[in-house]
């Protein structure tokens, strides 16, 4: 048997195809061609043999489905994006956190947009001329698995556009939205994390996906 598998691999038959006709794991193929020094084809040749034994017709099927699945892709960015910005044309604005914040940046005649939409993504404030977008946690984000993937997508995103990130963890006794607009005058890093107050904090960190390139 472990001749035949050899013998089918070496004329361009799939590892896994070769598995389910001998009734052994791909795992076993793949050693016993490792084993006996049989080098393993990457995935650009594999799908090279796969293209040239399907008729011209059936390769035009294949490539037409994956040309309609990535239109697809294209079309629900496009409308989560025009979601985003209809979110920042008509934005909710929290009471008890960013309006305050939103108050004091308009008497200090701060340019600061609530629910800014960059992509798909919306910010709950970005200061326009200081380039800085500023989110507001609250004490449930731990507990929300998608907040948490939505965040890390998010300042991904930012990342990428050179965006500074202040994460702020509000609490109604220490808030001090004063402080907070201080801060993102003087935004650097990719990202910082504080209290209301402004006080720095480690508090999320193990809940955000950090890239090399971030300091904390």
């Amino acid at each position: 048997m472990d001749k035949q598998i050899i013998y089918y691999y070496q004329r361009g038959v799939a590892s896994y195809l070769i598995a389910q006709k001998f009734g052994v794991s791909n795992a076993y193929v793949r050693k016993l061609l490792a084993k006996n020094k049989i080098p393993v084809r990457g995935h650009d040749i594999t799908n090279k043999i796969s293209a040239d034994r399907r008729t011209p017709e059936e390769n035009r099927r294949i490539t037409a489905r994956a040309a309609q699945k990535n239109r697809g892709s294209e079309h629900t960015l496009l409308h989560r994006s025009r979601l985003a910005v209809t979110r920042e044309k008509n934005p909710v604005v929290d009471p008890v956190y960013e309006k305050p914040l939103v108050d004091l940046c308009r008497t200090m005649r701060i340019d600061v947009v609530p629910q800014k939409a960059f992509s798909k993504f919306n910010v709950d404030l970005y200061f326009v001329k200081e380039n800085v977008v500023v989110e507001i946690f609250g004490g449930g984000f731990h507990n929300k698995k998608d907040a948490v993937d939505l965040f890390n997508n998010k300042i991904k995103y930012l990342s990428r556009r050179k965006i500074p990130v202040i994460v702020v963890w509000a609490d109604k006794l220490t808030y001090q939205p004063l402080s907070i607009i201080k801060l993102a005058k003087l935004a650097k890093k990719p990202l910082t994390i504080v209290t209301g107050d402004g006080t720095s904090t480690t508090r999320g960190l193990g809940d955000i996906i950090l890239e090399g390139s971030y300091q904390i």
